[in-house]
């Protein structure tokens, strides 16, 4: 059968990433398949960070490659074999690792795009992967055992989150004419908290996932100010020092979600598509927060704090109707804000 690279990717991305397909899939041509490509890149750096059944050497040394070759034709083939090699289907079975053994047909969409997007998307992809495996050598025996303070947080998020607000300011901008300079210094003042706000509400939300397989990102200071230790976290959620804790994390997010709302209403109203692409993960992350605060003990203990589908579509149907009217939308945001 023929490949269809394009089909390919538009295919593979609700598989991997529910919230951000539906987003990506409202955005209009040529932005759609741009922001889809790069999506679907930083999930392939993404699994790489993230499969600590290899060795942590390993999973560097193949980040620090894809920094440097990934996004360029003539040097990524024996790249794609290593990575191929290294995570066999039969050993990682998930669309996660079906995404790695098709590496090529992603690249081949990336290498058929102009020339400004593509430079755009390597620079963020650099800054990535060379982050990443900067944190995946702070591993000890595969595990990471949480991040020093709120500083080093907040970078690990740039690594991974806030270089994708980068891409997406420079992508929308490059395509919409209407994204005036004066628009686009607006945007990339919050485009960093744009993206860190939703990485942290992600982690927030994936602690006791991410601690099962050995991966704590919190800050060893946010716990030391509520006499915690990683063992004593998970061993009692049910201690009030774990409540203040989640709620302590909660209020340091805030601000950068409060920067997100920021950036998604410095877009203006005839570009609705794009707002709608970045109001509907702030909206989601803002119910994450309130189901975080209202169950602190449960997050703990990993019962899944999901919104439930009904909720989903109707939060998508509100925004929808409110994209195109800048005192509609701010008035959404701050509903969904207090809680």
């Amino acid at each position: 059968m023929e490949k269809n690279p394009k089909k390919y990717c538009e295919d593979m991305l609700p598989l991997v990433s529910r919230t951000f397909a539906l987003g990506i899939s409202l955005l209009e041509e040529p932005l759609a398949i741009q922001v889809g490509v790069s999506y679907l890149i930083c999930r392939i750096c993404d699994t790489l960070e993230d499969t600590n059944q290899i060795d942590s050497s390993v999973r560097a040394a193949l980040l620090r490659k894809s920094a440097q070759v990934l996004l360029c034709p003539e040097q990524r083939k024996e790249l794609l074999s290593e990575i191929k090699k290294v995570f066999p289907l039969e050993q990682f079975p998930g669309s996660e690792y079906e995404l790695l053994h098709n590496i090529d047909q992603v690249m081949e969409v990336f290498d058929g795009f102009p020339p400004q997007a593509k430079e755009h998307i390597k620079v963020c992809v650099y800054k990535m992967a060379q982050g990443m495996a900067l944190t995946v050598e702070r591993e000890k025996n595969n595990r990471l055992d949480g991040l020093k303070d709120y500083e080093d947080f907040a970078q690990y998020c740039y690594y991974v989150a806030g270089t994708v607000g980068e891409v997406l300011t420079k992508l929308f901008c490059e395509e919409r004419k209407v994204l005036t300079p004066e628009i686009r210094q607006e945007m990339e003042k919050r485009e960093v908290d744009f993206g860190l706000g939703l990485q942290m509400t992600n982690i927030l939300k994936g602690i006791v996932d991410d601690h099962k397989r050995g991966i704590v990102f919190l800050p060893h200071t946010l716990l030391a100010k509520h006499s915690l230790t990683l063992e004593s976290l998970f061993a009692d959620p049910d201690q009030e020092s774990c409540r203040q804790m989640v709620l302590s994390f909660i209020e340091y997010i805030l601000p950068y979600m409060d920067k997100a709302i920021e950036y998604t209403m410095a877009i203006p109203e005839s570009e609705t598509d794009i707002r709608l692409f970045c109001a509907l993960p702030v909206l989601f992350a803002f119910r994450t927060l309130k189901l975080a605060k209202e169950y602190p003990e449960a997050l703990l203990k990993g019962e899944p704090l999901k919104i439930k589908r009904k909720e989903v579509k109707d939060l998508h149907l509100l925004a929808e109707k409110k994209c195109g009217d800048d005192r509609e939308l701010r008035k959404l945001f701050e509903i969904e804000r207090n809680f």
